[in-house]
């Protein structure tokens, strides 16, 4: 399932009728796009920038899933964070040998 037309159908309001696409834009070259599930979406955003990152979308709901932004470290790479809403129902469950 593609998210994006999700969050920014989502991120539409009356003072932002077309949310900033810039991530996709700007001459980017093709890239993957790599989410790591955390339990404080809000509280990873302010830790990249304590540590010298930049939050460059959200944090931000997306209805019915969760929460999610995208960090960029001080050397530039780029990583989305998410709290699903319903984490019980993400199969997450740690496997041993």
């Amino acid at each position: 399932m593609n998210l994006y037309p999700v969050i920014f159908k989502s991120l539409r309001s009356e003072e932002t009728p077309n949310p900033d696409l810039t991530l996709q834009v700007q001459g980017r070259p093709p890239h993957w796009g790599s989410y790591v599930t955390v339990d404080d979406v809000d509280a990873t955003a302010r830790t990249a920038r304590d540590l010298g990152g930049k939050v460059l979308l959200g944090p931000h709901d997306i209805p019915n899933v969760g929460r999610f932004c995208v960090i960029q470290d001080p050397q530039g790479a780029v990583i989305s964070a998410i709290a699903y809403k319903n984490a019980s129902s993400i199969d997450c469950q740690e496997t041993r040998a």
